[in-house]
């Protein structure tokens, strides 16, 4: 059974909401009065707005408590839902789940500095979709900060609806981008998460890792990083599917310049380093190809440097698994040390395999020659 509460303005002294799924139905929430609020994960506060009047939370969510009855007030329990069937703002909250719902023509913008440590996701009742979510600037920054773990919500079509700066932290966690999520069967999550500028991820209270796995058969799923500012990755990361036309992919574009302090590990997915883009891999990682469905694509002008300590590894003994562009501004691979990755195997065939060799290759310091063939155009 659910419980909705109705109201046009809360003044909250003290409100639980427990297991029995009550919702509060409000225009205007305020804690006054060192009032608390607290919610248990079925506890749904759902801002509907009226007429011109977007809602508003204040005294709850801001993340800042310094006493302990404070502290219930730092992030709002429960589900928070921006529901207004028209244009609304988000507010910039400590949310622990959040959700956004519309209809066709409602537009949801999302307001800078928003914390989620549990859910994020989006109700596509009344086809209200992810086009019809927008960030607000190019500052914009969304974190996922849950110890537990957490699944990307999908991004839409255009600039506006993606993410700008995108922050990833809650020590020990696993932050997921799926291609489906079926935790609830009528939640739909988009495949395709596109960071604008940056990601990163507290050096502190980083994450474990970072999985993106294709579960749908239609559909994959994707890491677009299309950015000028230097994203961290401090995580392993890996690139998985159901099958090879569900994979996990992780696409630099647009000049993005990526520092790799953890492990890549593609074992059904796809690594792309576009036009213009750079993967700097530290001493600190490995970069591997599981097998020939492991695959990864240099573009035009794209670099991938292995610094003293970085290795690469494919373990396809086929290895027609890769790609180099050869054009005069050619894809580079950058060796400091370590083996040198064969690139093709010992019945190579420059009529077929070609594209599978190396576009352009520098060797610094003490990088070895492997037991294996290196072709480079």
């Amino acid at each position: 059974m659910t419980t909705r509460i109705k109201t046009s303005t809360i003044f909250l002294i003290i409100v639980f909401l427990t297991n029995s799924n009550i919702s509060l139905i409000s225009q205007t929430f305020n804690n006054t009065d060192n009032g608390f609020y607290k919610s248990s994960n079925n506890g749904l506060l759902r801002m509907l707005g009226t007429n011109d009047e977007n809602g508003n939370i204040s005294g709850v969510g801001n993340g800042n408590g310094s006493n302990p009855a404070a502290k219930l007030n730092d992030r709002i329990g429960g589900t928070v839902e921006w529901a207004k069937k028209a244009n609304q703002t988000v507010q910039g909250l400590y949310y622990t789940n959040l959700r956004i719902s519309g209809n066709t023509t409602s537009a949801k913008t999302i307001a800078t500095n928003i914390f989620v440590s549990g859910s994020y996701n989006y109700d596509n009742t009344d086809n209200f979709s992810l086009n019809q979510i927008v960030y607000d600037g190019i500052n914009h920054i969304f974190t996922y900060d849950g110890t537990e773990k957490q699944t990307i919500l999908g991004t839409g079509d255009n600039t506006n609806n993606q993410y700008a700066n995108l922050i990833l932290t809650g020590a020990s966690s696993v932050k997921n981008i799926n291609s489906l999520n079926s935790v609830n069967a009528n939640l739909y999550i988009g495949g395709d998460v596109v960071v604008n500028r940056k990601i990163e991820t507290n050096a502190v209270d980083k994450i474990d890792s970072l999985v993106i796995k294709g579960l749908s058969s239609l559909s994959h799923a994707k890491l677009t990083l299309r950015n000028t500012e230097q994203s961290v990755f401090n995580w392993n990361t890996r690139l998985a599917g159901e099958s090879q036309a569900t994979t996990g992919i992780l696409s630099l574009e647009g000049s993005a310049n990526v520092n790799l302090q953890g492990n890549i590990y593609n074992e059904l997915g796809t690594l792309n380093i576009g036009e213009n883009s750079r993967l700097n891999a530290e001493s600190t990682s490995n970069i591997t190809f599981n097998d020939n469905f492991a695959k990864l694509i240099m573009n035009q002008n794209s670099y991938l440097q292995l610094l003293s300590g970085a290795e690469i590894y494919n373990n396809s003994s086929e290895r027609t698994n890769m790609s180099f562009n050869a054009s005069t501004s050619p894809a580079t691979i950058e060796y400091n040390g370590g083996e040198i990755m064969p690139t093709v195997d010992v019945n190579f065939d420059q009529t077929s395999q070609m594209g599978n060799a190396y576009g352009r290759v520098i060797l610094n310091g003490t990088a070895t020659l492997p037991n294996g063939d290196i072709y480079s155009r």
